[in-house]
């Protein structure tokens, strides 16, 4: 079959001007001929029905000279040469036409050497689909917002142009709010982000806005600028919500508020703090307009590279939802990075989407009967890493993950996926400067169509390994995802999805039906059904027919079509539809103080809980609102506390209604304080997690040395008689900076019977403060010892607080033990690790460091946890000496320090009822109390148990 068909040539030929460059480049070459592009119309996307010309202007001082045109295929082949000579110093003219469906590397060679590279991609003629079901992250305003670019207008256009011709209808942007209102007084100014909507309305795309990062005005409890914190002030985010749905909105008709929520570097807030935000934000929005879409924020979850932690991912994300968010939302969404197998040293599971998804997400959303509403997936992306941009091998990678991810999201019932991202992107890169003026470090100077770090840049930060996005070059020439993407588009061009089949952990087949009942499938992992049938045509995602059997069907996705009849193994998939939200619904915006002071922001946690420590008073106080009323004292309230609390005051407290929650004095573990709101038949919830640490035993004092990074320069002072010591350190040079002072435990401290460590750690004035998470690394028998990572968290008072059983190991090119082993511990260290982007200064004193008291029972209430209990999990971290794991058998088993089982027991056999309290006491013996106090039954006592031989079956 000719993919060629006729066409509009007119209207192909404006919208093939899908070029753009950065801007003039010059480029010095060893035998004085500078190769200059002055490039009027230098086309980077055809049909095959087109001709494309390429205009050069080259200084060769007058010599005459053979300039060489090659055309080359995905596999380097040479598949067309064209060659002139030009000895007049004017425009060097080259076109080509009659190129097939493909893509090429594009090459200009002078007699003696090589002088530019690029890429051309040619499209099969015809109208490209119009879905927007394929999407693009392409940050459009932040990219090409005036800030990065002399030419915002023209790169938007032409962009919008390529993604067009590949089939791409729904682009996503990134909007600041602190970019819209400098104070609170002035009128919002959409700008660059309403230009940027009303060009994508104009090329027929539909525009999804995000919006986050409130003004600084909004914090006046900080007293500092803070993008990332919550806005507490949700008055001023409802009334935002209202301005958006009045001017943005109109143009831009979903929008998400926050992004990556999860990451403090994001949003430095708790769940209950995001679901405020959240409904305060769709309330405004949605009583001007309610048809436009809010969607759900995404979080980061299990990106290895940002070190996302699975667990802290997924509480955030369950406490949101145990927030009641459900009303305020139309759009689930996710975000999916699992692209590599191993990257910086480390062996990573490489899964895809979909079953990233049911790991995660399924259960939460069905627990929250959220998972009945559309889903769109927002942000998907292949790293390159320094050293891969251009290499061909990781190119054909990204574009075999980019096709499986776009299906995969479909066969999860996904009703959207956008890619990350459109631009070359390079990120993790610091800023550079030339003449005192910053540059565009995520756009490095665009040589040969390959993006090269600035010099002074590569010196100054060694090997530091970037990780650099997109499905365009720097040059914007496409990558073969570019291409890969097209024919996708195209392929899946009016089908909907009706199935898959799985085969194999990595292998799938994903069918869809077009309107005329044809069926078309993509396939990869081998062993499939499909490539059984009769009568089909199998391509490869980049239009090369494929001769069955095909090897490299294990890796390479196929495009097949002409299929009759569905197999009987594939497991039908549809579409969730959309659903109405409530009008005008109650919704409760929170405040929370633990011992008597506000919690404004976690200051460089991402924790989903926040910190209360046994005898102290937590305070939960919430406003009411609603379309018809803002008398708060309209509603029906009631506290309800979760375990290990008691409520000792509820009531009014001036325009606020206040629950304290008092925590038991001898109890640690997971807990939740919550308040209900009732108007009618309306209602909300706001559910604040917290994490009870148990109390401080007793503190330690020792000699402290100094262990820095050898680029900083580093000294330490200690107080005599006390543990006070004061660090400070001058960085010399950019780059991996760590600081940690430390102390030598001896057998005397016995840490082996304390459950974790408290700090008190003041920053030095004048001196610039631990600009990442406050650490301590617990190093057992120096020197050959392993080490363990733990990260504090900061309490209410200023302290920062652990639990040793959160420890992590921190490898160092070689296996971990699985469990530290306190009694082995012979240094303790205490500060911080980052990146350090420019020579400074840093400084702390160290007050105290205190141990916590072990031997607490650990309290999680009548269903053991405030969260959802799933196989695999362990319900009880560990005390002392035991911990308590739920296996897929729904056995619980002991185990003890050694890791042996000590008994195990069905799960369900359990007497309990509500109010009971279920501990693991520290002989082991899994006991339930009543709400009086009274035992009620013991594992040791009951022939439940299993011996630990039998346990482990």
């Amino acid at each position: 079959m000719n993919p060629c068909v006729r066409y509009d040539l007119h209207r192909i030929v404006v919208l093939a001007l899908a070029l753009y460059m950065l801007c003039i480049q010059q480029m010095a070459l060893a035998d004085e001929v500078i190769l200059i592009n002055t490039i009027e119309r230098n086309t980077k996307v055809i049909t095959c029905v087109e001709s494309a010309t390429w205009h050069f202007k080259i200084n060769s001082d007058g010599k005459k000279s053979i300039y060489n045109f090659v055309f080359r295929n995905l596999k380097g082949e040479i598949v067309k040469k064209i060659s002139q000579l030009d000895d007049t110093d004017s425009s060097l003219i080259i076109t080509a036409n009659g190129l097939s469906v493909g893509y090429y590397d594009l090459e200009l060679y002078s007699e003696t050497q090589f002088l530019w590279k690029s890429s051309l991609v040619v499209l099969p003629d015809g109208d490209p689909p119009q879905e927007e079901r394929f999407g693009m992250d392409a940050g459009v305003s932040w990219k090409f917002g005036g800030e990065y670019s002399q030419d915002p207008s023209i790169l938007a256009d032409r962009s919008f142009d390529m993604m067009k011709l590949a089939g791409i209808r729904s682009v996503r942007d990134r909007m600041g709010w602190w970019k819209l209102q400098k104070n609170e007084n002035t009128p919002i100014n959409w700008g660059i982000f309403s230009s940027m909507a009303d060009k994508a309305l104009a090329k027929g795309l539909d525009l999804v806005q995000i919006v986050d990062a409130a003004p600084f005005w909004i914090y006046p409890e900080l007293k500092m600028d803070h993008k990332a914190a919550p806005p507490l002030d949700y008055a001023k985010v409802f009334e935002f919500g209202r301005q958006y749905a009045l001017g943005l909105g109109r143009k831009a008709r979903s929008v998400e508020y926050w992004n990556e929520q999860n990451l403090h570097t994001y949003f430095d807030g708790y769940p209950f703090q995001y679901a405020s935000g959240l409904k305060a934000f769709s309330a405004g929005v949605k009583s001007v307009d309610p048809k436009i879409k809010i969607l759900l924020g995404s979080l980061a979850a299990g990106d290895p590279f940002l070190g996302v932690d699975d667990h802290q991912s997924l509480l955030f994300q369950e406490e949101t939802f145990a927030n009641n968010v459900a009303n305020f939302f139309d759009l689930r969404n996710a975000h999916y990075y699992r692209d590599r197998k191993e990257a910086y040293g480390k062996k990573l599971e490489l899964t895809l989407f979909d079953t990233f998804y049911s790991r995660n997400f399924a259960e939460i959303e069905r627990q929250y009967m959220i998972n009945d509403r559309p889903g769109w997936l927002t942000e998907t992306g292949y790293r390159f890493f320094t050293g891969e941009d251009g290499n061909r091998e990781f190119e054909i990678l990204q574009a075999q993950y980019l096709v499986r991810t776009y299906v995969t999201g479909f066969a999860s019932g996904y009703e959207r996926v956008f890619y990350f991202f459109w631009p070359y992107l390079v990120e993790n890169a610091m800023p550079y400067y030339i003449g005192g003026k910053k540059q565009n470090f995520t756009n490095w100077k665009c040589i040969n169509g390959i993006g090269i770090p600035p010099i002074e840049q590569q010196e100054a930060q060694g090997q530091k390994k970037y990780q650099i996005w997109g499905i365009t070059r720097c040059d914007a020439s496409p990558r073969p995802a570019y291409f890969a993407l097209a024919l996708l588009t195209r392929h899946l061009n009016g089908a909907s999805i009706v199935g898959v089949e799985k085969h194999g952990a990595q292998g799938r087949t994903v069918y869809f039906r077009r309107a005329d009942a044809s069926i078309v499938a993509v396939t990869w992992g081998g062993n499939s059904n499909v490539l059984n049938l009769p009568s089909i045509t199998v391509r490869d995602i980049f239009g090369r027919e494929v001769t069955l059997p095909n090897t490299d069907s294990e890796k390479m996705p196929l495009l097949v079509s002409n299929i009759r009849a569905l197999p009987s193994a594939v497991m039908p998939v549809t579409l969730p539809k959309s659903i109405s939200l409530p009008k005008n619904p109650l919704w409760l915006e929170a405040r929370v103080k633990v011992a008597g002071r506000e919690i404004l922001s976690r200051n460089h946690q991402s924790l989903s809980e926040v910190i209360v420590e046994a005898g102290q008073v937590m305070e939960l106080a919430v406003r009411a609102h609603d379309g018809n009323s803002t008398n708060s004292k309209a509603y029906k309230f009631q506290c309800v506390p979760g375990p290990s609390l008691d409520v000792s005051y509820e009531g009014w407290q001036d325009d606020q209604y206040s629950c304290h929650f008092t925590v038991g004095s001898s109890l640690a573990g997971g807990s939740y304080a919550t308040i209900n709101a009732y108007s009618g038949n309306k209602s909300d919830t706001v559910r604040v997690a917290l994490r009870v640490y148990p109390p401080v035993a007793k503190s330690f004092c020792g000699t402290w040395s100094k262990l820095a990074s050898s680029k900083a320069l580093t000294e330490i002072y200690q107080q005599n008689g006390t543990c006070a010591v004061t660090v400070k350190s001058e960085f010399k040079e950019i780059g991996n900076i760590w600081i940690f002072p430390w102390l030598a435990i001896t057998p005397q401290t016995m840490l082996s019977t304390r459950s974790g460590i408290r700090v008190r750690i003041n920053d030095i004035l004048g001196w610039g403060g631990l600009r990442a998470p406050l650490q301590v690394t617990l190093w057992e028998k120096w020197p050959s010892g392993e080490k363990w990572l733990l990260n504090l968290s900061k309490t209410a008072d200023g302290s920062y607080i652990g639990l040793f059983r959160d420890v992590k190991n921190q490898l160092e090119g070689g296996v971990g033990n699985k469990r530290l082993d306190l009694i082995d511990v012979t240094r303790i260290l205490i500060g911080g690790a980052f990146y350090a982007g420019h020579p400074g200064k840093l400084g702390f004193r160290i007050e105290t460091v205190e141990w916590l008291q072990s031997g607490s029972t650990l309290n999680f209430g009548e269903n053991f946890l405030p969260y959802t209990v799933k196989t695999g999990q362990q319900l009880v971290s560990e005390n002392s000496r035991f911990k308590l794991v739920l296996g897929q058998d729904r056995n619980a088993r002991c185990y003890d320090s050694s890791g042996q089982i000590v008994w195990a027991l069905k799960w369900d056999t359990i007497p309990r009822t509500s109010g009971d309290r279920v501990t693991l006491e520290d002989n082991g013996e899994l006991v339930v109390y009543a709400k009086n106090g009274e035992k009620k039954w013991s594992s040791h006592s009951t022939s439940t148990c299993y011996i630990s031989a039998c346990a482990g079956k």
